[in-house]
């Protein structure tokens, strides 16, 4: 297919605006019941010179929000069709051949508008080789001069990195660099339930339990959250969907599929535990602990998982130690939990009862919360000494915060004041169950009030 006809079927609003509402992207969201549009959308910097990444796993909805953005500024804003520029680049190679395909069009456009805003959208630039050497080299010749790009991907620390090799490209804009991850908890009952906050508080309660056991079988990618909402299950076909995006993703980065899947099933059964690399080496048959280490760093910038690490109750982390593996949504979990258990074929109803009967529970729970932590706080570690144990140290600029998890069905103040002791006049949140209770420096919270306050 020549490059021309390529365009044409990518951008085809260059010959009728309307023809955007015929997007595939488009009519699948315009379906939803539940239909979530990301905060950027509303803050996207529409007449601002700028080198935008968008990054975050694939499914999350990165190509719907291009599509939306591109549907606004030709519908809404009334721009120039022609000078909106959309391009998917899993088949570009190379810089090169990014380079030239971005060179002709904007050299082209300039010839006929040279003074009107250009639109710049490509989408998931991560697997082509050295793409920022083309995005450099056209920032050099003062091609994004009077034009927005925005570029997304699915591998946050190649798009990421390349970004920051842009120093002093990337436009007048505080955070350049912003990541889409599935909904959290609030902004999934924020999407269901929009009028919780109307409810008395009785009501909220209940409401906010049984969304919170929602969220754990559906998670929050909007795919897996409409079907669940709006058939009362989730197909097989959703599960594989996303099974075969970790896998492919591996298969891109040379990694065998068989050893991700073997080191995955110990992660998800040490999951809230300590582990190390040597251990886990030993424990999958992988012959080294680089490579473990290398395996779970391209998972983590997949977004399949977070690690974190130990630091000292004075704030001092150590890299060394062994980490904490976490999954970054519930729905991953899921599904490869029910892969690695063999039930993938019957994944929603497995889920179901491992979910209301697992001793499992407790240590997803803990999960839940790593993850809310993660959004809200530049970083966490844990702590854990002789007998003493904090699941969760938050630091941001050089304030630092305290959490415990306890999901059980009592809990109370007394059992943490030795905790508290050891982190002196610092605050305390132990997130329970069901247990409400403050004294001093220590507070108790359910955990479903807990994901849905703002920090």
């Amino acid at each position: 297919m020549n490059n021309t006809l390529a365009l044409q079927l990518h951008n085809p609003w260059w010959t009728r605006e309307e023809l955007i509402l015929e997007d595939s992207k488009i009519i699948e969201f315009s379906k939803q019941k539940y239909q979530w549009i990301p905060e950027f959308y509303h803050h996207f910097p529409k007449n601002k010179d700028v080198i935008l990444t968008l990054r975050g796993p694939r499914q999350v909805g990165k190509t719907t929000l291009v599509k939306l953005l591109i549907k606004k500024i030709l519908l809404k804003n009334k721009h120039q069709r022609e000078l909106i520029f959309y391009y998917p680049c899993d088949n570009i190679e190379n810089f090169k051949e990014l380079y030239e395909l971005l060179f002709n069009f904007i050299q082209d456009t300039r010839a006929k508008e040279p003074r009107q805003r250009l639109y710049l959208f490509l989408d998931e630039i991560s697997f082509v080789k050295e793409w920022q050497r083309a995005i450099k080299s056209l920032a050099d010749l003062d091609f994004f001069k009077n034009a927005t790009l925005l570029i997304t991907g699915s591998n946050s620390l190649d798009i990421l990195f390349s970004g920051e090799r842009l120093p002093g490209r990337r436009g007048q804009i505080f955070s350049p660099d912003i990541e889409l991850l599935p909904l959290s908890f609030r902004e999934l009952v924020l999407l269901v339930k929009p009028d919780i906050e109307e409810l008395n508080a009785a009501h909220k309660d209940r409401l906010l339990k049984k969304l919170l056991f929602d969220y754990l079988v559906c998670g929050g990618f909007p795919a897996s959250i409409n079907e669940y909402f709006t058939k009362t299950l989730i197909s097989p076909a959703r599960y594989e969907v996303y099974l075969q995006w970790i896998q492919g993703d591996l298969h891109k980065t040379n990694k065998s599929e068989d050893l991700g899947l073997r080191l995955i099933s110990r992660l998800v059964d040490s999951i809230s535990s300590t582990v190390s690399w040597y251990n886990l080496a030993k424990r999958t048959g992988i012959v080294s602990h680089s490579t473990v280490e290398e395996y779970v760093d391209i998972l983590e910038k997949i977004f399949v998982l977070n690690k974190i690490f130990y630091c000292s109750l004075n704030g001092q982390p150590d890299y060394k130690k062994n980490k904490k593996i976490y999954f970054i949504d519930p729905f991953i979990f899921n599904t490869l939990k029910t892969k690695i258990d063999g039930f993938l074929g019957d994944a929603y109803v497995y889920s179901l009862n491992y979910l209301k009967n697992s001793e499992l529970l407790p240590k997803i729970m803990e999960n839940l919360v790593h993850n809310y932590l993660n959004r809200s706080f530049d970083q966490v570690f844990y702590f854990s000494g002789k007998n003493k144990e904090i699941d969760f140290i938050t630091k941001h600029k050089s304030r630092r915060r305290y959490f415990e998890v306890k999901y059980q069905n009592k809990v109370r103040v007394a059992e943490f004041r030795e905790a508290q002791k050891m982190i002196g006049a610092n605050n305390l949140t132990v997130i329970t169950k069901q247990d409400y209770e403050s004294c001093g420096y220590i507070k108790l919270i359910p955990i479903h009030q807990f994901l849905f306050s703002s920090l």
